[in-house]
């Protein structure tokens, strides 16, 4: 069996992978057991496998309620309990309801928190589909039994409506609440690929709990596998378990600041790779000092700097208050700067989504509700997983003004390393790059595109014909792509009467398709 691919950290499963790590039988049923990406009837499998293959484990006196401390004894009545209970999860019973929740991701909390009730699971689904859309990643069904105030809850992955998880407080026997948690008593200090200083991320866990955000990320000072005296307590006493499975370090802010913490859950921990925009930036200065790189002066005058920047950049004195307001407390330096940001990400200062520019304008904006209210969607899209957005309509419609709205909220929300440009202007650049006979140059005309979070791309038809300039979006494309940035490409007509290389066509035709209408 390849347990690797059941390690949660991807850094670590190749590390594990790499020095051919061998797993005893306990580790392997664990990793199993807190896999995210495999179903419940997935992991059921899996440990049925492991049994074939692997022998028995003595789990010790802690264990004591199992005959002979017996692992796949463990593993039979936990496959049985997650049975049974689904079983009387799906069995409609009188005196039983159903309620669901869902989160989507980027949150701060679930929708629809169990506030409904359902008499069956069908009615429960029923009415769960009138609020499904594409940003749902997790959905909890609870079976809540009236009378007696037990329940049995499910969490399903919302595209098969697979069932990942179940949980219950229902007690079929004595050993019931020992066998649930029994994986979660478990220790383990498996080998790292980690340094000190390194800058860490958990992985995405669907659901409001995880750390997915700017103080998710960590400059590592120390890892459980490295505590020695931890590990021979936890060793040699039976009260260890996977709460003391830490990471220690510095995490991070919002606004920049630095804090000591220590992480349950090392294993669900991988090496973050960027970007390092704004107050993440101080996280490299932070690593290099670690690692004694850099001296104390150092990171003291990059944490000045830093700390400054977020200050005379707040995102408040942009979009909280209007150019009156900021004039009359004299502070126009502050609307010239945003100005100039603006200027340089290709947009104008002056259109807005709360604007009106020309006479017929507002019935055009009113004749497009669906990409109105898509643009705004993409505009504060800045943690969720970006969706490619291809707008399409006929010259004179409004596709400009409203992609230079959408850029402009963008940059008002997050502050995103956007870029507005026409395909005719992108060739342009490309073809002065090539007639300098300047290597450097088209390298830092590339850097400049692939280094980008959201990029507005206007009049792609530009590109029919031009061979090279083609080829080079293309690359630059799939690049943003790659790195998860947002991407809105615009044109005079549709993907399918566009008359471009298939490599191109290809690679936009996963986008969302909207027309702009008079």
């Amino acid at each position: 069996m390849d347990f690797y691919s059941y390690v949660n950290s991807r850094s670590i499963g190749e590390y594990l992978r790499k020095i051919d790590y061998k797993f005893n039988p306990k580790e392997a049923a664990w990793l199993i057991s807190q896999c995210n990406s495999i179903s419940l009837k997935e992991k059921h499998v899996a440990w049925k496998q492991l049994m074939q293959e692997m022998p028995d484990f003595d789990l010790g006196e802690r264990f004591d309620y199992l005959p002979g401390g017996s692992l796949h004894e463990l593993i039979r009545r936990s496959i049985k309990h997650e049975e049974k209970c689904l079983k009387m999860f799906e069995e409609k019973e009188i005196g039983a309801v159903y309620r669901y929740r869902f989160y989507c991701f980027g949150d701060c909390s679930y929708s629809e928190d169990y506030e409904g009730v359902y008499a069956s699971l069908a009615e429960c689904w029923d009415e769960l589909a009138k609020d499904m859309d594409s940003n749902i990643e997790v959905i909890d069904i609870k079976k809540q039994y009236i009378s007696t105030n037990r329940m049995i809850e499910v969490r399903y992955s919302p595209n098969s409506r697979t069932v990942m998880e179940v949980y219950s407080d229902y007690k079929n026997d004595e050993d019931v609440e020992k066998i649930e948690v029994s994986f979660d008593e478990m220790w383990f200090d498996f080998p790292v690929p980690f340094e000190k200083g390194d800058i860490l991320v958990p992985i995405h866990t669907p659901g409001p709990g995880d750390l997915w955000s700017e103080n998710g990320l960590v400059v590592m000072e120390s890892i459980t596998p490295w505590e020695k005296e931890l590990n021979e307590r936890v060793n040699n006493i039976v009260w260890g378990d996977s709460s003391d499975m830490l990471v220690w370090g510095y995490f991070q802010d919002p606004d920049g600041r630095i804090y000591r913490e220590g992480e349950v859950g090392y294993m669900n921990y991988e090496y973050y790779e960027g970007p390092f925009n704004g107050p993440r930036r101080l996280l490299i200065a932070l690593s290099n000092f670690i690692k004694d790189k850099i001296g104390v002066e150092m990171l003291l005058s990059a944490y000045r700097k830093v700390i400054m920047d977020e200050v005379n950049d707040d995102v408040m004195l942009h979009s909280w208050y209007s150019e009156n307001v900021l004039k009359m407390c004299g502070l126009e330096d502050v609307i010239e700067r945003n100005n100039h940001r603006l200027v340089e990400a290709g947009l104008n200062p002056n259109i807005h989504f709360n604007k009106r520019y020309y006479d017929d304008f507002e019935y055009k904006w009113d004749n497009n509700p669906a990409l109105v209210e898509k643009c705004y969607e993409l505009a504060g899209n800045y943690h969720q997983p970006k969706e490619m957005l291809y707008v399409y309509g006929k010259h004179g419609c409004g596709k400009t003004t409203i992609l230079q709205c959408l850029g402009n909220y963008a940059k008002q929300l997050s502050r995103p390393n956007l870029l507005y440009v026409t395909a005719e202007n992108f060739v342009s650049e490309f073809i002065a790059a090539i007639r300098s006979r300047d290597a450097m140059a088209i390298t830092k005309l590339r850097d400049k595109y692939r280094s980008l979070d959201f990029i507005i791309f206007e009049d792609i038809q530009f590109l029919c014909g031009k061979e090279s300039s083609t080829e080079e979006f293309t690359h630059i494309l799939n690049d943003l792509l790659t790195k998860g940035a947002q991407v809105v490409i615009s044109s005079d007509r549709p993907l399918s009467e566009l008359d471009i290389p298939e490599k191109l066509s290809v690679k936009i035709s996963f986008a969302t398709q909207m027309e702009m209408n008079y």
